[in-house]
């Protein structure tokens, strides 16, 4: 294969983006076999390679979709950036020997700024997201322990006006999580060097955001166990 010099990478994405996508794809994939497009906005999609590995897995299957990557880091959206040019290399090369030419059927959006809070009266945070679109899926992988917990709030706000009631839009959250005050020692461990390094970050309690969840209209569906202590928690808006 061809040798690319990325800007960022990131080997824990490779080692968890297996794992996560187990969990997405029951989430992405139709029950029946009519392919709906899907829309997903990845919150804090870091070096890329998660968009990349996702975007390719839903291509890989015929399933048409338009992913939506943001980060407030401007290396981190360069970095996205170049992802999705190799993704859009990739897929152009698989349609020249092909004879679908629909350009728009698989899409990566590029990367937009987005910053989470909490004030209702901001609305800033949403203004660079198409004001239309409704998400099937709002992705967040490991986040909500290195941000002020505000931003976590500002993304159960943000999902409960940006995700598609019709469809049952759902949020996934990874990462480390603490469960009634309590995790892993690595975990205990972990929000104890966070909050060190920043009082306003750790290790957040999956009974805290389910109240979170409940504010903003979402209910708690389920909590995986994931490799290296880590866990997916999956909301999704109520039935409006």
């Amino acid at each position: 294969g061809v040798v690319v010099d990325w800007i960022m990478d990131s080997p824990w994405s490779h080692r968890n983006k297996e794992p996560i996508w187990n969990v997405l794809q029951p989430l992405l994939l139709p029950v029946d076999d009519i392919k709906k497009k899907v829309n997903v906005l990845e919150v804090a999609a870091g070096s890329g390679v998660h968009t990349q590995y996702f975007s390719t897995q839903l291509m890989q299957r015929g399933i048409p979709f338009c992913w939506y990557p943001s980060d407030p880091d401007e290396t981190s959206r360069r970095s996205i950036q170049q992802r999705i040019d190799y993704f859009n290399k990739q897929q152009q090369q698989q349609q020249n020997s092909s004879s679908s030419n629909d350009d728009d059927e698989y899409k990566i959006v590029s990367p937009i700024s987005l910053e989470l809070s909490d004030n209702d009266n901001d609305d800033d945070d949403d203004a660079s997201l198409p004001t239309t679109t409704k998400f099937q899926l709002i992705l967040c992988i490991n986040m909500i322990h290195i941000s002020p917990w505000n931003a976590t709030l500002g993304l159960f706000r943000m999902a409960s006006q940006k995700l598609d009631a019709q469809q049952h839009g759902t949020l996934v959250l990874y990462g480390p999580f603490k469960i009634n005050g309590t995790s892993a020692a690595s975990n205990l461990a972990f929000d104890e060097s966070l909050q060190r390094r920043n009082i306003l970050w750790g290790v957040r309690d999956v009974e805290d955001i389910k109240e979170v969840a409940e504010h903003y209209g979402m209910e708690f569906v389920n909590m995986v166990n994931m490799p290296a202590q880590n866990h997916c928690v999956i909301f999704r808006l109520k039935k409006q």
